[in-house]
């Protein structure tokens, strides 16, 4: 966690970060959660083409909860597409929408 807050770019290169993200990604079958309305919705987002998932995503934001950063509760495998529009790429911060919805 400590390395988290310091030094995220390494967080993400560190065995226990590799180990935990190939779980999430094996428990949510390498399918893109978002696309498949298995998170924010119980719709699929996309009805013909479900994309694989190629990151992982902190719902709770490792900024903000590095205690999380390797918790599965609070990890979500996302396609590309998904995770760049949950981490709204190309807005400022202070417009960035929390998209986010707990339900625990």
């Amino acid at each position: 966690a400590d390395i988290a807050l310091n030094d995220p770019v390494r967080f993400y290169h560190l065995s226990e970060w590799l180990s935990t993200r190939a779980f999430v990604l094996r428990r949510d079958h390498n399918e893109c959660m978002r696309c498949i309305g298995k998170w924010k919705s119980d719709i699929p987002l996309k009805k013909f083409r479900i994309r694989k998932a190629t990151h992982v995503h902190h719902i709770k934001a490792l900024k903000d909860h590095p205690e999380l950063c390797l918790d599965p509760d609070n990890l979500i495998s996302l396609c590309f597409g998904c995770h760049e529009d949950v981490e709204r790429r190309g807005i400022s911060k202070e417009k960035k929408i929390p998209l986010t919805l707990e339900r625990w």
